[in-house]
């Protein structure tokens, strides 16, 4: 169970309007809790194991609910939760203070990251997460250098956000022309599709709770992230490489222990063999990575075809 610390949707506080100002930041984290990073939430808890041993940072988190409960899953190594807003920062400071002991062994912090300003102080991520972020244009180009500055070369970005008429289409152009590749999918989690279609089916009455809705202004698509990967032939010599740096890893291995065991040969096996098994372990997240991409791909290739057919 996580809990949130939060304005009430009826609050209205001037100071608020007065940090957001003076920082140059919207103050829509602050406002409320918002339908994308509910979505977020689910995304992240039903796929959990895509995040085991990961460090996670989430931009614009506002109260930060995807990343606390990512992080209460207990698969992600470290939940970083970053906003702009020195307000919602502080709010999200008190959610991980008030949740730290759902968090097991995961590390969880929460920082204040301007993207205008922000020159990569972090680190690098393997996984980046975000909700509703890429409503207002003006900060597209920001949000872009961002994820280009913090994203792994081997790590993935999701990013749920409405298209808001065009606006998600932008932000994806300029992200790419960043340098990096976007996919962008529409039936990416079965529940959230069949509760769209309920959604949209009851549109203009109170049968689903929600009379105003529609795609473009509600609907989260799921965005994804990532740095160019190398071409099929190149994969093919990187899934070599790795199965010849694991025999070589367990041949080193047994002519170690035929030598025999000697302190300094023993220290140096040890130094060997932790390198070994990291790069082993960094080729074989790459390919699970790269098979995920392709399966995805597929899909979302099936999904533009059902979609002109439909409007056929």
């Amino acid at each position: 169970t996580i809990s949130l610390r939060q304005r009430r949707e009826e609050a209205f506080v001037l100071e608020d309007l007065r940090v957001a100002n003076d920082n140059k930041i919207d103050n829509t984290g602050v406002i409320c809790l918002w339908p994308a990073e509910e979505v977020l939430t689910h995304y992240c808890t039903v796929n959990a194991e895509q995040f085991r041993g990961c460090r996670v940072l989430e931009l614009g988190a506002g109260v930060g609910l995807a990343g606390l409960a990512l992080a209460a899953m207990g698969t992600a190594a470290e939940v970083v939760l970053t906003d702009g807003n020195p307000t919602a920062v502080e709010m999200l400071q008190a959610n991980v203070q008030r949740n730290q002991a759902t968090f097991g062994n995961t590390k969880v912090h929460a920082e204040l990251l301007h993207w205008k300003d922000y020159s990569g102080s972090l680190g690098t991520f393997d996984v980046i997460i975000a909700a509703d972020c890429t409503f207002f244009k003006d900060f597209h180009v920001d949000l872009a250098e961002t994820v280009r500055l913090s994203l792994r070369h081997d790590g993935m970005a999701y990013m749920l956000n409405p298209s808001r008429h065009s606006s998600l289409d932008r932000f994806a152009d300029i992200t790419r022309q960043a340098g990096l590749e976007t996919l962008l999918e529409e039936e990416y989690d079965e529940q959230v599709w069949a509760k769209h279609e309920r959604l949209l089916a009851a549109a203009g009455t109170a049968a689903e709770g929600w009379a105003t809705y529609e795609t473009e202004t509600c609907f989260p698509l799921l965005l994804q992230i990532r740095w160019p990967h190398l071409g099929a032939s190149w994969v093919r010599v990187a899934e070599v490489a790795g199965g010849v740096l694991a025999t070589l890893a367990l041949v080193g291995w047994r002519v170690w222990a035929t030598r025999g065991r000697s302190k300094e040969g023993e220290e140096d096996h040890l130094r060997r063999s932790r390198l070994e098994r990291s790069l082993i372990r960094r080729w074989v997240g790459m390919q699970q990575r790269l098979r995920r991409w392709r399966e995805r791909a597929r899909e979302s290739r099936e999904q533009l075809n059902r979609r002109k057919r439909r409007a056929d």
